[in-house]
């Protein structure tokens, strides 16, 4: 398995078409089995919520200075950053359906974080209830944004089992209804009327036992 890594350029001449084209060729694109577009969507900041100051100097540069600063501002954010907002399109898969997505967040020096998969997906089917933009409620507590949290699941690895049991059990109840409605069928009386050299009475007579 070779994994090769590339990136995109951005194509200025023509009307219409893509305006990105991968580097290196069409060889890669006709060759790869899988092809992933992972882009950085967004920066998640050290506990959800900026300080006093960082508000105001942020405020001050972006309403005087944004013109002549807007590098430094970059570097200014990037400094406050604890993780990346990840997006990831399947361009390209021979071994399942493609053009599916994925958004995740990828923290420095721990890469994806599971714990913010989990939280989000409790909150989504409403075993975290979310007030505001960075209050969370679970199990009767109250916590200020994801890292408390986490912090709390680090803390007590139960909780962290319970929730994810619930999500199992509720992502994974539609698959067992729908095995159950296939299982309704009697294996017997299948193979009792699916036979060679039955007739069509022997069949109606199977079916009304």
């Amino acid at each position: 398995m070779a994994i090769h890594r590339s990136k995109v350029s951005t194509f200025g001449g023509g009307f219409g078409g893509p305006t990105e084209v991968t580097s290196g060729g069409n060889a890669l694109k006709f060759y790869a089995s899988v092809r992933l577009n992972i882009r950085r969507i967004g920066l998640v900041k050290k506990g959800e919520e900026v300080g006093g100051q960082e508000t105001l100097l942020h405020s001050f540069i972006r309403k005087q200075m944004i013109k002549f600063f807007s590098f430094v501002l970059q570097i200014f954010s990037q400094m406050y950053s604890r993780a990346f907002q990840v997006l990831v399109k399947i361009v390209k898969n021979k071994h399942a359906p493609p053009f599916k997505t994925a958004q995740f967040e990828l923290e420095f020096g721990k890469g994806i974080s599971r714990d913010s998969e989990i939280i989000e997906l409790g909150c989504k089917h409403k075993f975290i209830a979310k007030a505001g933009g960075a209050f969370y409620n679970m199990n009767g507590q109250s916590f200020r944004g994801k890292d408390a949290i986490k912090r709390y699941f680090t803390q007590n690895e139960g909780a962290r089992e319970e929730l994810m049991v619930k999500l199992r059990e509720k992502l994974m109840l539609p698959g067992r209804r729908l095995d159950e409605e296939t299982e309704t069928t009697d294996p017997e009386l299948l193979q009792e009327v699916v036979t060679s050299d039955a007739t069509d009475e022997d069949i109606v007579a199977a079916v009304e036992a």
